[in-house]
């Protein structure tokens, strides 16, 4: 069943901000679902790494240097600033890349606008640079690791609102993006109500 993206109400979210990952991870292999842990990414700050929301995707593709220029010179208009004003508080950005670990895909001061717009986190596959920046901040991130090469010069984001792939994982918009210091989890929206229950009922 696909998903489209919508906010969660706060009992849902503090509902399912109590399961643990692994838990999460059981309950979904249990009803069949075994690929449902992301990847190869870890928290930048292991002490801010529970994160609970909608996942609001992005997609980068490889880099085309005429449109990159017409950005820079302002003739087109830069998608990733449209892309990033547009995430509503409370979603999670989930950045798909093709595992670009080389490029930095967020820097401090994104990350520190989003934390201030109350985002519930962020997951990229790529680096981040002034990682020990953002490993102080509150906001979760999950990414790939540190690295100071900037993404422009080999990728561009492209679009949001869409399905993509990540850690070996398919992401629908709106599925909801668990975290913690043990891993990440993608609830497919529509089981995410099933699952805080169980959850939450006595063993």
């Amino acid at each position: 069943m696909m998903s489209s993206f919508a906010p969660i109400d706060d009992a849902l979210r503090t509902a399912l901000g109590t399961v643990p990952v692994c838990v999460a991870a059981r309950w979904l292999e249990a009803r069949g679902l075994r690929s449902r842990a992301i990847h190869g990414l870890r928290p930048a700050n292991p002490d801010a790494a529970r994160l609970c929301g909608p996942a609001w995707t992005l997609r980068s593709i490889a880099v085309r240097e005429d449109i990159r220029d017409a950005v820079s010179s302002g003739r087109l208009p830069s998608l990733p600033e449209l892309m990033y004003d547009a995430v509503p508080a409370g979603a999670v950005i989930v950045c798909a890349t093709g595992m670009q670990r080389r490029i930095a895909m967020l820097g401090d001061m994104i990350a520190g606008s989003l934390q201030v717009r109350g985002l519930a986190g962020v997951v990229v596959d790529a680096g981040l640079s002034d990682a020990a920046i953002i490993g102080r901040m509150t906001l979760p991130v999950f990414a790939t690791g540190s690295t100071p090469v900037p993404s422009y010069a080999t990728t561009m984001l492209i679009d949001h609102g869409r399905p993509i792939g990540i850690g070996e994982v398919a992401v629908f918009p709106g599925d909801i993006m668990l975290g913690d210091a043990d891993g990440l989890i993608c609830i497919p929206r529509h089981l995410a109500d099933a699952l805080a229950h169980d959850a939450a009922r006595p063993a």
